[in-house]
């Protein structure tokens, strides 16, 4: 992996959340107040001047309901946590995992499995 810099990271992040509470119609006031952190923190995060803590990091993506990843620019699906309460969920995200870490032709027989099952019901 290359270098990051550190001004890159604050300027991604503060557009990232900026975006997220657009989408998501969260005011800044409003994620502060939950966060108990000023609204002069809070702009400082929108406008790429600081980024928060880890711990902040992961109550800020909680609230607004996104990836972490998102937020970091790691990734550019602004998609909701998966919620690992739900035991179908739990189940999914296995199979999920499972799935994409086999070669082609496993996958394959798999689609053709899982076709099989649900042309029967």
């Amino acid at each position: 992996m290359g270098n990051i810099d550190v001004g890159d990271v604050k300027t991604i992040f503060g557009r990232r959340l900026k975006q997220a509470l657009i989408e998501k119609n969260v005011q800044q006031k409003t994620l502060a107040d939950a966060l108990k952190i000023s609204d002069k923190t809070m702009s400082s995060y929108v406008h790429g001047n600081a980024n928060p803590t880890l711990l902040g990091l992961a109550k800020i993506a909680k609230y607004l309901n996104i990836s972490a990843d998102f937020l970091l620019g790691l990734s550019n699906e602004l998609k909701p946590l998966e919620n690992i309460d739900d035991p179908i969920g739990e189940d999914i995200l296995m199979i999920r995992r499972s799935y994409t870490s086999m070669p082609e032709h496993q996958r394959k027989a798999v689609l053709r499995l899982v076709q099989s099952i649900t042309e029967d019901e």
